[in-house]
């Protein structure tokens, strides 16, 4: 599951919107935020806004990792995410999720799958090395 805590507002409205309407789909938060009342919805959004976000983070042991992740993430990731991962505008805050939550929606978005399909994310998640 991913953190919510400090999540952008704009974009955690609109996921919860993409819940409620069909477009995105998730067997526990699809028929959850269907009950949600306008206000409802606000008042979750404001709530996670302002948490102070816990960070799991584990450093990988493959030092070589860290920097070819941290390549790909500047060139594919930082344009909507920032060069810190704390979302701009509309977009998530990714730093400090979990790793497994992240590589199972890199592999959503690149299989366009899990009701979460986003051209500009399939393009970043793809296989392919520029």
């Amino acid at each position: 599951m991913p953190h919510l805590a400090s999540q952008n507002t704009a974009y955690l409205l609109d996921l919860i919107e993409r819940f409620a309407d069909g477009r995105r789909h998730d067997y526990i938060m699809s028929p959850l935020v269907k009950r949600f009342t306008a206000e409802d919805k606000i008042a979750l959004v404001l709530y996670y806004s302002v948490r102070t976000r816990r960070c799991e983070y584990k450093r990988p042991d493959d030092p070589a990792m860290v920097v070819r992740g941290r390549g790909l993430y500047e060139k594919r990731c930082t344009r909507c995410h920032g060069p810190r991962g704390r979302g701009k505008e509309g977009y998530s805050y990714i730093a400090g999720q979990p790793e497994k939550y992240v590589s199972r929606s890199l592999t959503y978005f690149r299989e366009k799958s899990g009701g979460g399909v986003n051209a500009l994310m399939a393009a970043a998640a793809s296989t392919t090395v520029e």
